[in-house]
This record gives structure tokens, sequence and C-alpha cells, in this order.
């Protein structure tokens, strides 16, 4: 099965569009990046848990909150457009709609 298909990092059931209980752990990530692609869950649960990762973590909280991101997907351009599924009609929409805005933000 191609990475990350596999479905057992999902936050949802599939069939149900439920949240699954209890969520995918850090410790579910590490066994899965082990057998996929090789990496020793130990490495893994350090990196995650660093100072650094936390640093990073907090810091884009913190611009989520700034932009006011409502959901996923959502989309930031630039720090002044969100864009969200709900104010487009269809994926062809979306990106003409972020290739108009990010070609807009690149003029100035």
């Amino acid at each position: 099965m191609p990475f990350g298909k596999t479905g057992e990092l999902a936050v949802s059931d599939p069939a149900t569009h439920r949240l699954k209980t209890p969520q995918p752990s850090l410790e579910d990530a590490a066994r899965c990046y082990a057998r996929i692609a090789g990496i020793n869950p130990a490495t893994f649960l350090a990196t995650a848990r660093s100072f650094a990762v936390g640093m990073r973590m907090r810091a884009a909280d913190a611009q989520i909150a700034a932009m006011q991101v409502p959901s996923t997907l959502c989309i930031a351009v630039n720090g002044k457009y969100r864009v969200n599924m709900d104010s487009v009609g269809s994926n062809d929409e979306l990106i003409d709609l972020l290739r108009f805005l990010v070609t807009k933000e690149s003029i100035h």
C-alpha cells in the first residue's frame, strides 16, 4: 500500500466520518514510520517531543490563531486571504482562485 494510504493514522473513520476514539498517538506514528520508512521509533519520539519541535508547533498554532483559520482545508495566501472549500464550488475553482491571489500578491 502506498505511503500515507494505510489509514492507520487517520483521525476519522472513513465509513462513518466520525472522529476515532482514541486518536492516533505519537507512539502510533512512531510505529507507522518505523514500518514504512525504517525510522527508529525512539529517535522519532525524541525528535517529536524536543524543545525545537515544540517551539515550531507553538509558533504554527499562534499563526493559525492570528489568521483565524476556521478549519481544514483552509489556505492562507500571504497572510491576507483565507480560502476554504466553502467559498468555492470545485477543486478547479479553488486552484483558479489561489493562482489569482498568488499572482496578485506577487505583483506587490
